[in-house]
């Protein structure tokens, strides 16, 4: 298992397509990820906005959608702070998010001192990840964590949903031989549309089998 951290600068984001989210925002955390699809990643984001801009500025950035404010929350006023809800296609969001062998740790922060992020996987899909970096916003810094939470092993670079979904499966026979229940019955149990679960369940079964193969190597 593998972590890094990588960091930008202030000013290396500002020459970017950050730039415009820099002059909205004096800082932006990344809470967690609702979802996942081919066509962007939904956050659960804490703003804080600069003097004179609102949510109507927000929007205009291009790689930005916005939802609306986190229930039962109100809309940030301009020039104030909230939660909210956001689709992020900028493609280095995008592209973490859709590997299956590494995980962008949140919460994480673009702010004036820059953004810092951590990525926990398996070594080659951290390695393709910082080529992806490289390309796409070269950081200013990469550090080997080493110690703690990254030496915990196989649970730590598997999503919340896709623990769930596995602990569901497991505990319902999906696994049994033969299977105790079908997709559509574990659908119905776990509340998560069929499409939904199937995907978790097959990348948590590929990034297992992966680990499990490459373990001694990592």
């Amino acid at each position: 298992m593998r972590e890094v951290r990588l960091t930008w600068s202030s000013e290396n984001l500002e020459s970017s397509e950050f730039g415009s989210l820099c002059k909205v925002c004096s800082s932006m955390e990344v809470l967690g990820h609702l979802d996942v699809s081919s066509s962007g990643v939904r956050q659960l984001v804490k703003v804080k906005f600069l003097p004179e801009k609102g949510i109507e500025d927000l929007a205009e950035v291009d790689f930005l959608s916005v939802e609306g404010p986190l229930p039962p929350f109100e809309v940030p006023e301009t020039g104030g702070e909230g939660y909210m809800v956001l689709s992020n296609t900028h493609e280095l969001s995008t592209g973490a998010i859709m590997m299956d062998d590494i995980t962008v740790l949140p919460p994480y922060r673009l702010g004036n001192d820059g953004m810092v992020i951590n990525v926990r996987g398996l070594p080659s899909g951290v390695s393709t990840f910082l080529k992806l970096a490289k390309e796409v916003l070269p950081p200013d810094g990469i550090a080997v964590i080493s110690g703690g939470e990254s030496d915990k092993g196989l649970a730590n670079i598997l999503t919340d949903k896709q623990r769930q979904a596995l602990k569901a499966a497991v505990s319902s026979g999906w696994f049994d031989v033969p299977r105790s229940i079908n997709l559509r019955e574990l659908s119905e149990l776990t509340g998560i549309s069929k499409s939904t679960l199937g995907e978790h369940l097959e990348k948590a079964t590929s990034i297992i089998m992966k680990w499990l193969v490459g373990s001694e190597q990592v």
